[in-house]
């Protein structure tokens, strides 16, 4: 019940904000926080987020085959025997864009069948050493360990201008870590590297950075970060991970992106008004040796990006309204 009302509600404000894709958002959202497929279909269709046939065919292009069954049965049991042929379509409709979901690639050595890669570029590494998963929640849960810390880089999907605009500053960022960050060593994780981090396709490795990635790849955790943050009493920080365009960095001395207990320390930066001028500056605020200590390590970056003389909004004076400190207490000195 308490899961049909939350639902409810996300529906009903995704239709007075018209936002677009909203079905698919809430489904990505629903299958990140483990409900099952059959729960998911019945919230979906009595909340009205979408008709029967957009909500089956949804649950299964993002759960593939094997929500076939739970998500059908239930589908049946509420639409009624005149709701079956339509229910039996947007199945068929649903595997055919799962099937058109990308294979893994035997280019990538050592990932097996992962479907997605978390790659990491640090200043011991010649390139970007990869993780694989084939789920994206255990993707951003399991970065390698070892590093003193760790910045994931979330891009969200835009639309029109602002999703132009957004698209190259996102790909300006990318490439600014792909080309500068990478130094020279093993690549070996230490308590004084810091590691960015971004989840690829594996089959395009060979590819630009900003080729392998997408926000297909990150805003649904971006999205659930929002609602850890939430659930932590931070809702105008959410709001702004839920609404503004980014992309946003997100650093933790843990190699997870959502937080491993209460008070867990990040760092959130909302890159979405900062000139493309500036990405240079923000990249090397973060690839520094790490200060022992996690609280000390994540003030020394936010003390930095305080310090570069960016306007975020692209008019008036300098602002501070773009980097955010949450969880542990800040720590009495900070080291530069």
């Amino acid at each position: 019940m308490v899961l049909r009302h939350q639902v409810v509600a996300r529906c009903a404000a995704a239709r007075d904000y018209e936002e677009p894709d909203s079905l698919a958002s809430l489904v990505s959202d629903l299958y990140l926080s483990a409900v099952d497929p059959a729960s998911a279909a019945e919230a979906l269709i009595l909340g009205d987020c979408g008709s029967l046939e957009a909500v089956v065919r949804e649950l299964v292009a993002q759960g593939g085959y094997q929500v076939v069954g739970p998500v059908t049965s239930r589908a049946s049991l509420l639409g009624g025997a005149g709701a079956q042929r339509g229910i039996e379509a947007a199945v068929a409709a649903g595997l055919d864009r799962a099937r058109g979901t990308p294979d893994p690639s035997p280019q990538a050595p050592g990932l097996g069948a992962a479907t997605y890669a978390l790659a990491h570029f640090s200043s011991r590494s010649g390139s970007a050493s990869l993780a694989g998963a084939d789920a994206l929640n255990a993707l951003y849960g399991n970065a390698t360990p070892g590093f003193g810390l760790y910045t994931f880089v979330l891009l969200s999907a835009g639309s029109g201008t602002q999703g132009a605009a957004q698209q190259a500053r996102s790909r300006e960022l990318l490439r600014v870590i792909e080309t500068y960050v990478p130094g020279e060593g093993t690549g070996a994780p230490g308590p004084e590297v810091h590691a960015f981090l971004v989840a690829v396709h594996p089959e395009r490795a060979d590819l630009p950075l900003g080729d392998q990635t997408g926000p297909e790849l990150s805003d649904p955790m971006r999205r659930q970060l929002a609602l850890e943050l939430r659930g932590a009493g931070l809702g105008p920080l959410a709001r702004r991970l839920e609404t503004r365009p980014g992309p946003f960095l997100v650093s933790s001395s843990e190699p997870r992106l959502l937080p491993g207990g209460a008070g867990s320390a990040r760092l959130v930066v909302d890159l979405s008004g900062i000139g493309n001028e500036y990405l240079y500056a923000v990249v090397d605020a973060f690839d520094r040796p790490v200060p022992p200590g996690p609280a000390v390590g994540l003030d020394a970056i936010r003390e930095r990006l305080l310090m570069l003389p960016v306007a975020p909004d692209g008019a008036g004076a300098v602002r501070d309204d773009w980097v955010f400190r949450v969880g542990q207490p800040a720590s009495p000195r900070v080291a530069r």
